[in-house]
């Protein structure tokens, strides 16, 4: 099962390798971990992954290292100074200025400027590295888990840079944690100079995939394969496994208060917690369609994406949903609210604007 999907992860560069080249970004095929993403006019068009607010500014990321700008609402866009040229899936920015990139072969980039330039802080090698160390110095009592553990990471550091982190979220200018492929955690509690991995802290024998990470201080939690809900209270110390309301693939996470949030995963499932992760209870008037990702809109209104590119929004905290049937931007990937409340979505168009309709149904 590793094999092939290490074969699914390495086709998927592939196409996102040929849809770059189709997009007119692409560039000589070469160590994208030591390769600076390519400015091109035609930048906005690109697959972009990610949209996230910066205070007022919008931040996009997307294909081959493409990081874009918006100063004005999404209305017009530019491209920022990023090192490196891999796929780039998730943001986070816990304050105007300080953010956080998450990408391919293990990529976390840093900026301090609000995305205007990027500095490199961690990839797939050094994530390796750090692996092995923690594995090798372990002290957990469990003999098959510590062997389990130690041949994760020797078999990580034979593979090289080939593990993606998948989405990325940072609860201060501080405090941080990325998830991904093959059970991928990691932590940072000062700003990204240095980064523990804590794959050791939570039981995954299966190295099954994290897609998702959100939380507060209070709360951290992460969600991925095969319905995978897991807690930390304590800031990532220590993890309690939650039981899950569904078997299939949870796909995104929307934390609502420190004690309210939101899964969706494969198929349309959509589930809401009031205690904190303890029970869920299934939403409804929910599409039967994947779900991408969630939003949150100033009046608190929630909306998610699914991936066929239906719209679809709550006015009661996530536990009704209707169809916005005059718009279906496509493929999407991630949407987000700009400070004019338009929503922006990234996906294999590129970025859109939409302007919202006066009156909802």
């Amino acid at each position: 099962m590793m094999k092939i999907l290490q074969s699914l992860l390495r086709a998927a560069m592939i196409l996102g390798a040929w849809l770059a080249v189709q997009s007119g970004v692409a560039a000589p095929l070469e160590d994208p971990l030591l390769r600076p993403a390519m400015r091109s006019l035609r930048a906005q068009g690109a697959v972009m992954q990610a949209v996230v607010r910066a205070g007022s500014r919008l931040v996009s990321a997307g294909e081959r290292g493409i990081i874009l700008l918006s100063d004005d609402n999404g209305l017009h866009w530019r491209q920022a100074a990023v090192p490196v040229s891999v796929s780039l899936t998730a943001l986070s920015f816990p304050s105007p200025r300080k953010g956080w990139a998450a990408g391919h072969a293990g990529v976390l980039l840093h900026t301090e400027d609000g995305g205007e330039t990027w500095q490199l802080q961690l990839d797939g090698r050094r994530a390796a590295e750090l692996y092995a160390e923690s594995a090798r110095n372990s002290s957990l009592s469990d003999q098959a888990a510590l062997t389990r553990l130690r041949q994760d990471a020797e078999r990580m550091l034979a593979d090289g840079p080939d593990k993606p982190f998948l989405d990325v979220h940072f609860v201060s200018d501080y405090v941080g944690f990325a998830v991904g492929a093959y059970g991928l955690v990691f932590r940072t509690r000062d700003g990204g100079r240095q980064w523990q991995p804590l794959m050791g802290r939570l039981s995954n024998p299966k190295a099954l995939h994290f897609y998702a990470v959100k939380g507060m201080p209070r709360a951290i939690y992460l969600a991925g394969e095969q319905g995978m809900l897991w807690r930390s209270t304590d800031l990532g110390e220590h993890f309690e496994r939650l039981s899950s309301p569904y078997s299939g693939s949870l796909f995104a996470l929307q934390v609502l208060s420190d004690e309210a949030l939101l899964v969706g995963g494969l198929k349309g499932q959509v589930f809401r917690s009031s205690d904190a992760g303890r029970s869920f209870s299934q939403a409804s008037g929910v599409m039967p369609v994947s779900i991408n990702a969630f939003a949150k809109q100033g009046d608190g209104t929630l909306w998610l994406i699914n991936q066929a590119g239906w719209l679809q929004f709550s006015i009661d905290q996530g536990a009704h949903w209707q169809t916005l049937d005059a718009l279906r931007p496509g493929r999407i990937n991630a949407l987000e609210l700009s400070a004019d409340e338009r929503l922006i979505v990234a996906g294999f168009r590129g970025l859109q604007r939409l302007d919202l309709p006066t009156n909802k149904p």
